[in-house]
């Protein structure tokens, strides 16, 4: 079905790819629907813009963020979406390193018998099962010595129960009392 709907090239050229708008931004523009300009453009040849050029210049707020963030809770999503949004945002392959939000390094490894739903495992805990020759026991931790948990030199690692773990963070947090007191 042809429409007779005369759409101006030039408008939509310095729309779309100078002013960086949106489709549905250009189509409301020119007076037609999304759909109308997004087949047009794709029947006259016009190129898509490359990932992530409809936001050059574009800086959302905390607050807006926030809002965003906001309407997205307790939302259920299927295993397939986690699974797409999972390939979207990741960039390498085995090997490749993530800080996390809690400061800590982790190693993409998904055949590792420990690695998370994402196929991660925690750096600091391949590295001490590579110093030990096995995987970590379940009551055995990794502690970070100079408690900077990026810093996964072996020197700065030391293999712990969960018990000594436990008691020997209560001991600190006991010794930075007493002096938080004596000053």
């Amino acid at each position: 079905m042809k429409h007779n709907i005369v759409i101006d090239e030039k408008i939509l050229c310095r729309k779309y790819y100078v002013d960086k708008k949106s489709i549905k931004e250009v189509a409301k523009t020119l007076g037609v629907s999304t759909g109308y300009l997004f087949n047009y453009m794709k029947d006259n040849g016009f190129e898509k813009r490359k990932p992530g050029e409809h936001n050059i210049g574009v800086t959302i707020s905390e607050e807006h963020k926030r809002i965003i963030s906001a309407t997205h809770k307790g939302k259920v999503l299927s295993q397939e979406t986690k699974d797409k949004i999972s390939k979207a945002h990741f960039k390498g392959g085995i090997g490749q390193k993530k800080k996390r939000k809690d400061g800590y390094m982790a190693i993409y490894f998904p055949e590792h018998p420990q690695a998370n739903s994402e196929g991660f495992i925690m750096e600091h805990h391949l590295v001490m099962e590579c110093f030990i020759g096995r995987h970590l026991r379940e009551d055995e931790v990794v502690h970070h010595i100079n408690h900077i948990r990026d810093d996964n030199r072996l020197e700065n690692l030391k293999l712990m129960t969960f018990t000594e773990h436990a008691r020997l963070h209560m001991i600190e947090r006991h010794q930075k009392l007493r002096e938080e007191k004596e000053i």
